[in-house]
C-alpha cells in the first residue's frame, strides 16, 4: 500500500465516518456537512498527479474551478504543471454551499484511520495531551479562514507528533503538558490570555503572594516564552479551580508584618 499523503489520510477518514459530524462551541452544537468532491470530479488520463498534493490520481477536478482567484498557496504546489486538484486536496478546501458555506478550513480537527473528529479548542488541548493511535493529523486554527489541511503533516508517533497551528507545523513532545498546565494555572489566578500572549504578568493578582513563588513563576514564564508551541498552549489552555492553579503554581500568601506594640 501506497504512504498517504495528509489531505487523502484527512479524506479516507471522512468517508469512513458517519455523516453528519458533530461539533460543539461551548454554546451550540452544529451538524457538519462537508461536500463529496467527486460530486466535481471527472476522469483523467493515466499518470495525471494532483497539482497540490502531487499524488497520482484517476479523478480530478480543473484547476480554474477548484481554486478561485483569492487562492494563494501556489508556490507549495508539488505538481505545478498538473491541470487538476485531487478529490483529497479538493475535499478539504471545499465549500458546501447548501449548509451554511460550510467547509473544513474553518475547524479544528483530527483525522485518523477510520475516523474523523471536529473539534473545539478544548479537545484540541486533550488531543495534544493524550494524541490518539498513529498514524493522525492534527490541525487547529484560529483564523478559520486558511487551508491548513494543505501544510499539515502526518504523525506516527504518539509521543512527538505534529500540530498544525495556524501557518506553524508545531512539533509536539511530552514537555508539551507541563506547559499547558503553567498557562492554565496563571490564566486560572486572573492572567488574562491576552496578557500570556504577551509573554506578560498581571502584578495586581501576585502582590498578595510571598516573592519567592512570584520570582519562580517570573523565571519560567521567561523561558517558556521563548518557545515554538507557547501560543498554542495559551490558545488552547482552560481555567481549573483556583486553590489547584495556587497549589501548582506553589503560591503562598504574603505574610504581613504586624505593627510594633509600644
Amino acid at each position: 500500500m501506497d504512504k498517504l499523503t495528509p489531505t487523502q489520510l484527512i479524506y479516507q477518514a471522512w468517508q469512513k465516518t458517519v455523516q453528519p459530524l458533530p461539533y460543539d462551541n461551548g454554546k451550540q452544537k452544529i451538524d457538519c456537512y462537508f461536500a463529496d468532491p467527486m460530486d466535481k470530479c471527472v476522469p483523467v488520463k493515466a499518470e495525471t498527479h494532483c497539482t497540490i498534493c502531487g499524488a497520482p490520481i484517476t479523478h480530478g477536478v480543473p484547476v480554474k474551478k477548484a481554486l478561485s482567484s483569492n487562492y494563494t498557496n501556489w508556490d507549495q504546489h508539488k505538481a505545478p504543471s498538473s491541470k487538476y486538484v485531487g478529490p483529497a486536496c479538493y475535499f478539504t478546501i471545499k465549500l458546501n454551499t447548501k449548509y451554511h458555506r460550510m467547509a473544513l478550513d474553518r475547524y479544528s480537527f483530527c483525522a485518523t484511520t477510520d475516523h474523523l473528529s471536529i473539534l473545539n479548542r478544548w479537545q484540541v488541548r486533550d488531543y495534544l495531551i493524550k494524541p490518539p493511535k498513529p498514524p493522525f493529523v492534527l490541525v487547529c486554527t484560529v483564523s478559520q479562514q486558511k487551508h491548513l489541511a494543505l501544510h499539515s503533516r502526518i504523525s506516527y508517533q504518539q509521543s512527538r507528533f505534529y500540530c498544525q497551528f495556524e501557518n506553524q507545523t508545531l512539533l509536539i513532545d511530552p514537555t508539551f503538558k507541563p506547559l499547558v498546565n503553567f498557562m492554565e494555572a496563571l490564566y486560572s489566578i486572573g492572567i488574562s490570555k491576552q496578557q500570556l500572549a504577551q509573554g506578560k504578568l498581571n502584578y495586581a493578582k501576585l502582590k498578595d503572594y510571598d516573592f519567592t513563588g512570584v520570582k519562580q513563576i517570573m523565571i519560567k514564564l521567561a523561558n517558556y516564552v521563548q518557545r515554538p508551541d507557547y501560543e498554542l498552549a495559551v490558545h488552547v489552555a482552560t481555567q481549573i479551580k483556583e486553590v489547584d492553579a495556587l497549589s501548582y503554581l506553589n503560591l503562598t500568601p504574603r505574610v504581613k508584618a504586624q505593627p510594633e506594640r509600644l
